[in-house]
């Protein structure tokens, strides 16, 4: 009886470890793979990268602008952009638009939802909570700006937010929310460059940290 239960006792710990194993390497990956319905570590990181090269504190992009792709973190940075952005000869660009504006764009990215959505917004520098229960175009409930401590959204305010030139320009219906008099700025990157350097440099890799937040019920 000893044996066996020495026996059971080894092959319980051996299927702790895998289980560990398992979780450490999953902790090691970053993925897109629900870009177009929630907040994506992977997708984050680019996102991050724009505000970083364009000297902003607001940046987006669409769920389009990125395969759906898992990738270790060890994965070097010129993979990582090959492989991620199908578009990354895109130009990183500058809006000037309004809190309202601003608004009116997330109720855009969450009109499809849950279902999944090419002009579903990555963001940086911003928290939204948002009711998937509520009408389309009514969704969001609240928008925070910056780092910690978040200042709530000023509809009258104008902020400048960094995107890609194809969304800038008005891809994906975004022409209904601005117009390219809105565009400030064509960035000296692409969005490749940008993120290329951003890991390069060895900048913070943020993670899931509650960018797009539904409303439990």
């Amino acid at each position: 009886m000893k044996t066996t239960s020495r026996v059971g006792s080894r092959f319980l710990w051996i299927a702790v470890l895998l289980l560990w194993m398992g979780a450490v390497a999953w902790a090691q990956e970053l993925s897109t793979k629900n870009v177009r319905t929630e907040e994506s570590d992977l997708a984050n990181v680019v996102v991050d990268a724009l505000c970083d090269v364009s000297g902003v504190e607001i940046a987006w992009l669409p769920a389009a602008a990125f395969n759906e792709v898992s990738l270790s973190r060890e994965t070097p940075p010129a993979e990582v952009v090959s492989k991620l952005l199908p578009f990354r000869d895109d130009r990183v660009v500058v809006l000037k638009l309004t809190g309202a504006q601003i608004r009116q764009a997330l109720e855009r990215a969450l009109t499809l939802y849950p279902q999944p959505n090419a002009g579903f917004l990555q963001v940086s520098g911003l928290k939204v909570t948002f009711d998937p229960n509520k009408p389309a175009g009514e969704r969001v409930v609240r928008v925070q700006v910056g780092k910690e401590p978040h200042e709530d959204l000023d509809s009258n305010r104008e902020y400048r937010v960094a995107t890609s030139a194809t969304l800038a320009y008005g891809a994906l219906g975004y022409f209904k929310v601005w117009e390219r008099a809105a565009v400030e700025q064509e960035v000296e990157r692409t969005v490749g460059e940008a993120l290329r350097a951003y890991l390069e440099a060895g900048k913070p890799i943020a993670g899931l940290s509650e960018r797009m937040v539904a409303v439990k019920p």
